[in-house]
């Protein structure tokens, strides 16, 4: 059914349907399924796929240092990604600090509460101000249909 869908949009705008793709995916960028979203191949080549997407990172502009932190590690695992051949614009993002500022004002706020700064090898999220391990994420989108007639 969902082929279908693709199709009839498609057939109807002569663009592909807008597809805005985000969470934690819970991979790096250069990794298999990161490359696969990102450069379409690793998609079935079955004749029943009306529609394979190539995503891009709304982010591709100012890529983020990190979305996770934890002590030990930092890496980007989560993502907004968009298929960039429909009518979809990525027009902002909100901008992620780099971590060397985020652990700086984690030690702000940590020293404003009359604590003790530990080891900043063992600094990481979630904490008592940041109370998820993840940064969220933040993208404005544009989708101009209306320019498009259907056929």
């Amino acid at each position: 059914m969902v082929p279908l869908i693709f199709l009839s949009f498609h057939v109807h705008f002569s663009k592909p349907i807008p597809i805005v793709f985000c969470g934690d995916i819970n991979q790096c960028p250069g990794s298999d399924v990161y490359t696969a979203l990102t450069q379409g191949n690793g998609f079935p080549s079955d004749d029943e796929v009306a529609y394979q997407p190539i995503f891009e990172s709304a982010y591709v502009n100012n890529p983020p240092e990190f979305t996770n932190w934890v002590p030990g590690f930092h890496n980007v695992l989560d993502v907004i990604l968009y298929n960039t051949d429909s009518d979809l614009k990525c027009i902002h993002v909100l901008p992620i600090d780099p971590l060397q500022k985020i652990k700086e004002l984690l030690t702000q706020l940590i020293n404003a509460d009359g604590q003790s700064v530990p080891d900043s090898s063992q600094l990481g999220l979630p904490n008592a101000y940041f109370p998820s391990d993840h940064i969220a994420l933040v993208a404005d989108f544009s989708w101009d249909s209306l320019k498009h007639t259907s056929k």
